[in-house]
């Protein structure tokens, strides 16, 4: 985003250069000099993600009451994605953000107590969201998902497979969906989307994951998911 030299710019106010300072500061001190061991590794230091929310990374269009910033304003995101960029790594964006994909369901339909457990650790970088939704051979398609989660006593079995999740190897708290088989119950969130053309698909249900327990272990998936083509995001 840039103007001719000199010009203001018609939307960008002061706070808006301040807060490009600020992540311009943490990419070129936190990030430039370990983006290639980074790399190698294949994956980012767990650590990052704290300094990432100190820096203002992770709070940007979150509530404010749960440790966000209270404004939906694009150009903070804007900003926010310039700056990373400069590290010249796609997987840096793609790992500090991936809570952008996994938390705004439940800052947008989760419950207070909800929020509190799963919002505000992930905005505060003591835990990383990510979002399950793609299978092999369907892709994201969440019309047509093969993953179901079904009532046995007291726990819900999921049963399935998910690929190429973002963070889905060192994410702290894992959103996956599925159907619900028709089964009355009490997830998490539960989701009605229509797709147009009078066809509605109920019963999509978001569940929290915690990566305490493998993903392999749970019942139905033989495979752990893996993150391919950008060597730093597991």
């Amino acid at each position: 985003m840039t103007t001719l030299p000199g010009a203001p710019h018609p939307y960008l106010r002061e706070e808006h250069e301040l807060y490009r300072s600020q992540l311009r500061r943490f990419v070129q001190k936190e990030c430039d000099p370990h983006i290639e061991a980074w790399e190698q590794a294949g994956e980012l230091p767990r650590a990052l993600q704290l300094k990432a929310a100190e820096a203002g990374v992770l709070g940007i269009g979150f509530p404010e009451e749960f440790g966000g910033t209270g404004d939906d304003d694009p150009f903070y995101q804007t900003i926010m994605a310039e700056e990373l960029a400069r590290s010249g790594s796609g997987g840096l964006i793609a790992s500090l953000v991936s809570h952008r994909i996994g938390s705004p369901p439940i800052a947008a339909h989760g419950t207070p107590e909800q929020k509190d457990r799963f919002l505000r650790p992930v905005l505060d970088g003591s835990k990383i969201a990510a979002l399950a939704i793609t299978e092999p051979g369907g892709g994201s398609d969440v019309a047509n998902l093969r993953t179901t989660a079904r009532l046995e006593g007291d726990e819900y079995v999921i049963d399935g497979e998910k690929v190429f999740i973002t963070s889905g190897m060192r994410d702290l708290l894992r959103r996956s969906l599925q159907r619900l088989n028709g089964q009355d119950g009490d997830p998490v969130i539960e989701l009605q989307t229509n797709f147009g053309g009078g066809k509605t698909h109920s019963m999509l249900s978001l569940y929290h994951l915690c990566s305490g327990t493998p993903l392999a272990s749970l019942p139905g998936l033989d495979e752990v998911c893996r993150e391919v083509g950008i060597h730093s995001v597991p």
